[in-house]
């Protein structure tokens, strides 16, 4: 049986199938995250598949939710809890032993009520354990409350919190904590004051016994201060992998010479999403056709995917993203994220898995995917559920503030495999606010001669610029300088294409670096953006990315599968992006006023009415958000 997995992303959505063959009908979608204020405002919002910038308690928590689920039917404190341990119940059989066990124990206040309800609940032993956690307090008088489960990687921790009163009572207090566990969930860990309990929740991935080294790097927690990964030599690559928060270096056993330990450079993920932005845009580019691209999103979205490749497919991903092999991309995302989150302006970024139910997905790629990129973990039975599409689009038009409907605008397959979700929100007042009276009609020249009348704002202000013989290209900040918009609009006699492959040999920063502060005449056409869902998977195969999508594909990272097993369907962008006057209050007071513009110097001229090429950009880390065309502002 081969499964697929697909992929959305705020532009991209990716599908995973897992059965007899590839499903080309089936949908994938893609589905983004974000919160913000009003539409009235200058904004780029875009559906991407991205990872989470959001609070990681509230996340975490809300993705535990969907794998536990405490019961409440048992007395919390009973005497006659003293009689088992802690346990783990996995089977009917299991279920009916432990109840048996019951009837000869003496010692209890209300065994027949405890007895009545274990035999009335109802639990899904196929899907699903119920995990009994005993706690034993010297005292009545200890208040004992424990907290929301979150997750921890592929696990799931839930902290016991003690409220100790001055003068108590003497006598011996058990308590029962119940809960319904998928059998997804590794290891439920209790965290009481200093101390964590572990309880294996699930049986470990069957693995066989054959040797055949690998080395991975195993994250440690130090008590003192943070620890670098050691490398491990496991007998197998399915040894290595289910365990937890390991990463695969190499065939073969650790060497110390070889030094090919992993590489943690977020500027490398920067790089590289740029040199793939260029080469996805060129791909699509079309000067008659607006379009706008996240190759944030599409890069964060197969990035997760890329680590559950191995063999070709990973070379290929490392190939078509100018991966070093030494470079832990997961690592390298999870330092970048923190510093692209903004103060004055609105850049979100939610990640999600939707893997099938009950699939033996390794632990080591679910707890980095979950850990690394802060994704939230929806276990979906896709064969019984019909409506798991519609699930799916829920959350992406609650974190899209419903920019994003429909992602997935049917059912989707009964073999997929997993779905995963990386969907970006930005919101950028500008820093120099433009004024809503000097807003005119006026006619814009399309790349066919062919002109069209449409709302342009106008400003006279300062703003870093520079030209060349092929462009003029202008930075318009948004406030406090934490993102900039650049344009490039061509000369008369070069193309959009021309500008892109001007690029594609150097950087946006190298542009940047070029720019001086100039008094410029700006005329820009107000403009909204709708592009896609569009199928990605034609032009990744293109640009090199093959075999992920073959009966080829090798995520033997992923899960204890042979090659081809499970392979991607499809990969699926959307966006969304407005522009217009709208500016923060404090840039209002920044602005150059008009009558200090008048006695000012004959301003540049930088009127954008002609088909111009736009990058949105983060201006702390560097990484190129959005990329865009407008060849027709009156058309989304």
């Amino acid at each position: 049986m081969r499964l697929f997995f697909s992929l959305f992303t705020l532009t991209t959505f990716l599908l995973f199938f897992s059965g007899c063959g590839s499903d080309n009908n089936s949908d994938s979608g893609s589905s983004t995250s974000s919160a913000i204020s009003d539409s009235s405002s200058s904004s780029v919002q875009s559906s991407t598949s991205s990872s989470m910038l959001s609070s990681a308690s509230s996340s975490s928590t809300s993705a535990a939710s969907a794998l536990i689920e405490q019961l409440t039917v048992f007395a919390e404190r009973e005497h006659g809890y003293h009689n088992f341990e802690t346990m783990v119940i996995d089977s009917d059989t299991a279920h009916d032993t432990f109840v048996t066990s019951l009837l000869p124990q003496s010692s209890w206040g209300d065994k027949e009520t405890f007895m009545s309800a274990m035999n009335t609940l109802q639990i899904d032993y196929t899907k699903e354990n119920l995990l009994l956690y005993r706690h034993t307090e010297g005292s009545g008088s200890i208040v004992v409350t424990p907290q929301l489960p979150y997750m921890d990687g592929a696990n799931v921790t839930i902290v016991i919190d003690r409220d100790v009163p001055g003068v108590g009572t003497a006598d011996m207090a058990y308590y029962l904590y119940a809960y319904r566990v998928s059998k997804m969930v590794p290891q439920v860990v209790f965290s009481v004051d200093e101390q964590r309990i572990p309880v294996t929740n699930s049986a470990p991935i069957a693995c066989t016994e054959e040797y055949a080294p690998v080395c991975g790097e195993k994250e440690v927690v130090c008590v003192t201060a943070p620890c670098d990964p050691i490398p491990i030599t496991y007998s197998n690559l399915c040894h290595m992998q289910r365990e937890s928060f390991v990463t695969y270096l190499y065939n073969g056993e650790c060497d110390a010479n070889k030094n090919e330990r992993s590489v943690t450079d977020p500027a490398a993920i920067v790089r590289s999403t740029e040199q793939f932005g260029h080469a996805i845009m060129q791909a699509y580019l079309d000067p008659s056709t607006n379009l706008f691209l996240s190759p944030f999103s599409i890069i964060s979205a197969l990035s997760m995917t890329y680590g559950g490749t191995y063999g070709k497919s990973a070379e290929e991903f490392e190939a078509l993203f100018h991966y070093d092999k030494n470079l832990s991309v997961h690592n390298s995302f999870a330092a970048l994220l923190p510093q692209m989150v903004p103060v004055h302006n609105t850049f979100t970024v939610a990640n999600s898995l939707w893997p099938l139910k009950e699939y033996p997905f390794y632990p080591a790629f679910m707890s980095t995917i979950s850990k690394k990129y802060g994704s939230s973990v929806f276990p979906t039975d896709y064969p019984n559920d019909p409506t798991a599409n519609e699930t799916i689009n829920a959350w992406v038009e609650e974190k899209t503030k419903d920019k994003i409907k429909d992602l997935i605008p049917g059912p989707l397959s009964r073999d997929t495999a997993m779905v995963l979700v990386n969907a970006v929100y930005f919101k950028g007042l500008w820093s120099v606010e433009f004024d809503a009276n000097d807003t005119k009609n006026e006619s814009f020249s399309r790349s066919d001669g062919s002109r069209v009348t449409t709302e342009t704002m106008h400003l006279l202000a300062d703003f870093n610029y520079t030209e060349n013989s092929l462009y003029q290209a202008i930075d318009l900040a948004y406030a406090k300088q934490e993102f900039s918009m650049i344009i490039f609009l061509p000369k008369v006699g070069h193309t959009l294409s021309d500008i892109v492959d001007h690029l594609t040999t150097r950087s946006i920063k190298s542009v940047i670096g070029e720019m001086a502060p100039a008094y410029v005449d700006l005329a820009l056409p107000k403009f909204k953006i709708k592009w896609g869902t569009e199928e990605l998977k034609p032009v990744l195969v293109d640009l090199g990315l093959e075999s992920p999508f073959s009966a080829n594909a090798d995520f033997r990272l992923m899960a204890n599968v042979p090659v081809g097993a499970i392979f991607i369907s499809k990969v699926l962008h959307q966006t969304f992006v407005e522009l217009n006057e709208s500016g923060t209050e404090a840039a209002a007071a920044t602005a150059v006023s008009t009558d200090l513009a008048s006695e000012g110097p004959i301003p540049l001229v930088f009127h954008a009415e002609r088909p111009f090429i736009f990058y949105i950009r983060d201006n702390r880390t560097g990484m190129l958000l959005f990329s865009g065309v407008l060849a027709d502002p009156t058309s989304e």
